[in-house]
């Protein structure tokens, strides 16, 4: 199978296996796409592997013909622009076909690395403003939200304290950063919340750090900006938000938040909050605010995976 087809094939499975899971808990298929997501990834860092390895693996006169790896590259992430096999032996110079064929192949390299490197500026740029926000905000140590945050760690069995800054900046809260998280709180919130309220937006933040979402949606960036080109990642991107923001909301209602309570409490940040969550950070103003209200509101009891449904979890994940 070409690693294009694994591409290919791994959303329709993943796709047919979120509707079968439709009416289990929104974690689980986030997993789904998350996987899908993930396989994006894999031929892609098999050839890095082997771009790595290219300095003793080729002999020297292979590597005085750098555009054969180059197309080779193209041939890998285009798929499908450019599925062909044109080169001849090294040494000989292929048709006029061939040359213009490479010479296309290496055009739509360009275009490629150029769209990838605007991704990633861009998430770079992005990913510095925030944590600039971060860094000129201002430590907590006490008060009310300290003290609720606290409590609900020691509920959830969080060992490490994750440290908690007051912003000024109009973000929503959310977590920020992949590997030691910070809970970035706006400086005015808490008074314009009750005390259940702040109970339970922290409880869906703590759910981000507990499930890692950080790090989940950093290698779906990743994916977004290797393959810029391909509407399917950005559509897996959706997917993957809304199911992430609807398993925090099922873990708050699970440990006995109030729907209405919850729900008003998202209304009052999202209104106090004038931008919303950018890139790097998570927090509980994403997705589609009114068909998280909805499912919210109408608060359904998911069911649990049968032994079945796990069975066909394990196998597709696999392949």
């Amino acid at each position: 199978m070409t690693t294009s087809g694994n591409r290919h094939s791994a959303w329709p499975g993943a796709a047919c296996l979120a509707w079968v899971l439709r009416h289990n808990r929104a974690r689980v298929r986030h997993g789904v796409w998350l996987v899908a997501s993930a396989k994006f990834l894999v031929p892609f860092a098999a050839l890095v592997a082997m771009g790595g390895q290219l300095g003793w693996m080729l002999p020297a006169n292979t590597m005085a013909t750098p555009t054969r790896f180059v197309v080779e590259v193209v041939d890998t992430i285009g798929q499908p622009f450019s599925s062909r096999k044109f080169f001849s032996e090294p040494g000989v110079s292929p048709p006029r076909s061939a040359r213009d064929q490479a010479a296309t192949s290496t055009l739509l390299f360009a275009v490629w690395l150029s769209g990838a490197a605007a991704m990633f500026l861009r998430w770079w740029v992005r990913w510095r403003r925030v944590a600039k926000v971060v860094g000129d905000a201002r430590p907590v140590f006490d008060g009310r939200v300290w003290a609720a945050l606290r409590r609900l760690e020691a509920r959830d069995g969080i060992k490490r304290p994750i440290p908690l800054v007051a912003s000024g900046a109009s973000l929503p809260p959310g977590v920020f950063g992949v590997w030691r998280p910070v809970l970035v709180w706006p400086r005015h919130l808490a008074g314009r919340l009750g005390p259940g309220q702040v109970d339970a937006i922290l409880a869906h933040e703590l759910s981000h750090v507990r499930r890692r979402d950080n790090l989940a949606a950093a290698i779906h960036q990743v994916v977004e900006a290797v393959f810029w080109f391909h509407p399917l990642a950005w559509w897996l991107g959706r997917r993957l938000v809304a199911e992430r923001e609807q398993a925090c909301d099922e873990a708050v209602l699970r440990w006995g938040g109030e729907p209405g309570a919850y729900a008003e409490s998202i209304l009052t940040t999202c209104r106090f909050a004038v931008e919303s969550a950018p890139v790097g950070m998570v927090g509980v103003a994403g997705a589609d605010l009114k068909r998280r209200m909805e499912q919210i509101m109408m608060n359904d009891k998911t069911r649990a995976l049968t032994v079945w449904r796990k069975l066909l979890l394990t196998v597709m994940a696999s392949t």
